[in-house]
């Protein structure tokens, strides 16, 4: 695995791409993990994200986001979140991107779908760089035809175009038991003093984390946690 993610390696073409080719190649991203969890799901927890995901992908097929389908993506990530499979909540994180990403068509919700597959992908493949060689094919690809076509953000995708979901071999998924836990991480740039009660710091700073992804999420920059000694402060993030 490189150093850095698919998101940082390759951000400036991704967010370079038309809109409708982003979400193509962050929906492409979801599915192949998807497939995974669908597999193993036997208590329809996931068939929400499924249809959730198809209509995202039709979207960009048609050019036109398609209608009804924002309160169908909040049930499906909730359903997704109440399971008790490993790396679930992540799951639900990118199908809520996906949708910011077709919605709004902003980059930084595609960007963190691109870098939450990933990690799902390190998580639950056997091989992970059969997830990554399948990203950067797609991603050539769209960027390539982009140019060709002359694309715009309203410019529909014909997803035939793209082909199979893996062009050069399939993964192998780890059981459920086997599966790694996604990361926490506990060093996340916020200082805050409060009374916890009963609470756990730990508990405290997942909630905070949690929240900062959820900004990212929705295609913010996360927030930064400034705390005066009695309150805390929250910010969102800006980048010149």
């Amino acid at each position: 695995m490189p150093d850095e993610s698919l998101a940082v390696l390759h951000n400036d073409e991704i967010c370079s791409l038309p809109k409708w080719a982003r979400v193509v190649l962050a929906g492409r991203c979801v599915q192949r993990v998807f497939i995974a969890f669908a597999k193993w799901d036997t208590h329809g927890s996931y068939k929400g994200v499924g249809d959730t995901l198809k209509k995202c992908l039709e979207s960009a097929r048609l050019g036109n986001p398609q209608s009804g389908f924002s309160q169908v993506a909040q049930m499906a990530a909730e359903a997704a979140r109440r399971d008790s499979m490993e790396n679930a909540a992540n799951v639900a994180d990118t199908v809520v991107a996906l949708v910011f990403a077709t919605l709004r068509g902003a980059p930084k919700s595609a960007l963190f779908c691109v870098t939450e597959t990933e990690q799902l992908a390190n998580n639950i493949f056997e091989d992970a760089m059969v997830f990554s060689d399948a990203f950067e094919n797609d991603l050539k690809f769209l960027l390539r035809k982009s140019k060709e076509l002359n694309w715009n953000d309203d410019a529909p995708i014909n997803l035939e175009m793209l082909g199979k979901l893996w062009p050069f071999v399939e993964p192998e998924f780890r059981s459920p038991s086997a599966q790694r836990m996604g990361d926490f991480n506990p060093d996340e740039e916020f200082e805050i003093f409060l009374e916890m009660g009963s609470a756990s710091t730990e508990a405290a700073a997942r909630l905070l984390t949690a929240m900062s992804r959820l900004n990212i999420v929705a295609g913010g920059e996360g927030f930064e946690y400034i705390s005066d000694g009695g309150y805390v402060f929250v910010r969102e993030l800006e980048y010149a």
